[in-house]
């Protein structure tokens, strides 16, 4: 299809650009004949006419020339451009068909694994990707997390209530600065019978002030938060959205640093983002944590945490 195109275009192209070079050229031929009109109805033709009009003819001829290898020129660089982004098109349209596909797969395991009883919702929009999802379940089952501690629910309470039921030990401890969407996730684990693993409690955001200054910002929108929280052995960061401040989810670890187990991890959702790719490079920084940033998640994953070169190496690779 990519050749068909380029070949169609450049045929079009040549085809135009050698109409305007024709035009220009008998433009220039008709004034050369006048000229010779001109001279013989003057009875002036002469060697010295004849060499005058010669050298016009070898000047005209030459630009000629010179029209003819810009032109070329000219229609090569337009082809090679439009092959090149057509490239890049049809390399997006593949890429977005490989992750589609990908999200299919991961869908399809989670509703086999997890056997809800009701349909499972919808993961499009502002919902957690399957494949986050697919990997916060199969992370929980293998890890054995004591405290859960997730900043912005939904789907991922339900995946992560329902692995913390399958090891049989696990609580999880679910914030939302949302009373409604708080009190619909609550639904959703009744439902399931999942209450007796999660705890889902509105959050509201008040304001909130660094420990230590931040290059980020001066202050922060963040949720109230309990303070006899347990030891957390699994910390997921998905909230609060961005449009309730500029790097809306910073505060997570200043906020949160004394409360995380010696072995905790630390996961941060969308950074596809430039701002949460920006927040989890910060928490690096200023906490000295390892950071493996899946780009292969659809939405982009984070992990941070003392993982160790073997476990670092793991979660880099780990579907």
């Amino acid at each position: 299809m990519i050749t068909w195109l380029t070949r169609g275009s450049r045929d079009a192209l040549n085809k135009l650009l050698q109409r305007q070079t024709i035009h220009g050229t008998s433009v220039d031929v008709k004034a050369l004949g006048d000229k010779v009109d001109l001279l013989l109805s003057a009875g002036k033709v002469n060697e010295a006419s004849i060499q005058a009009v010669r050298q016009s003819l070898d000047a005209l001829s030459c630009q000629i020339d010179m029209q003819q290898e810009a032109l070329e020129t000219a229609v090569i660089k337009s082809g090679d451009a439009f092959q090149a982004r057509m490239t890049t098109f049809v390399r997006k349209i593949e890429a977005l068909e490989r992750m589609s596909f990908r999200q299919h797969e991961a869908l399809a395991t989670l509703t086999r694994v997890l056997n809800t009883r009701h349909p499972f919702p919808t993961t499009r929009g502002w919902a957690a990707s399957p494949d986050l999802l697919l990997f916060l379940y199969e992370f929980v089952l293998e890890k054995k997390p004591t405290v859960v501690v997730e900043l912005g629910g939904g789907l991922s309470s339900l995946v992560i209530a329902a692995a913390l039921k399958t090891n049989g030990q696990g609580r999880l401890f679910s914030f939302d600065h949302d009373a409604e969407y708080a009190a619909r996730t609550t639904t959703l684990l009744e439902r399931e019978g999942f209450s007796d693993v999660a705890v889902i409690k509105y959050a509201p955001l008040s304001q909130w002030l660094p420990p230590t200054p931040s290059s980020l910002a001066v202050s922060w929108e963040w949720y109230t938060l309990p303070e006899n929280l347990p030891a957390i052995d699994l910390l997921m960061v998905d909230g609060p959205p961005e449009n309730t401040g500029s790097y809306s989810r910073y505060p997570a670890l200043p906020a949160l640093t004394d409360k995380l187990a010696p072995n905790a991890t630390v996961l941060l959702d969308d950074t596809i983002r430039e701002a949460e790719t920006k927040i989890a490079e910060t928490w690096r920084d200023e906490f000295g944590f390892d950071l493996v940033l899946r780009r292969d998640f659809e939405k982009g994953l984070a992990i941070l945490g003392k993982l160790g070169a073997t476990h670092k190496a793991e979660l880099a690779s780990a579907v």
